[in-house]
């Protein structure tokens, strides 16, 4: 199978990430303008393997494909730091990262930007509550 004369599966090398090189192939397959999709509105899902912030960032610049990956149950993330305005301005670098946020520790979350729920019937008749809790702002 070929991509307008392109590969579209190829063997990683050692040396190589992995999770860019998928990424490539990604950036090859979602701009090839001769495929049906071209332009459309593209969601790609992906394994914690994906959740690499080098992975997430080489496809951001795409604003018609949005991600979806799960990340590990004790991944740790950051709110923007945010300076008071009077604050006294010292040496070094200025501080990016402000309260931590641990997945595995609900004491550590801040109140949520939006919350998302909704009910599943599932085959055998049981209901399953499903919900999808979002934070804006957060780095990785």
């Amino acid at each position: 199978m070929s991509i307008s004369g392109r590969a579209s599966a190829r063997r990683v090398k050692s040396q190589e990430d992995a999770e860019l090189v998928g990424a490539e192939q990604l950036e090859a397959l979602l701009s090839d303008a001769a495929m049906p999709w071209s332009g459309a509105l593209a969601v790609i899902v992906g394994d914690t393997r994906y959740s690499k912030a080098t992975h997430l960032w080489s496809l951001l610049q795409h604003r018609n494909w949005v991600q979806v990956v799960r990340v590990r149950n004790n991944r740790v993330f950051y709110r923007s730091h945010r300076p008071e305005p009077r604050a006294k301005k010292g040496r070094g670098r200025p501080r990016v990262y402000g309260e931590r946020f641990a997945l595995n520790e609900p004491e550590t979350w801040p109140e949520l930007d939006k919350r998302y729920e909704w009910r599943e019937k599932r085959s055998r008749g049981g209901v399953h509550t499903m919900a999808i809790q979002v934070w804006d702002d957060l780095l990785m």
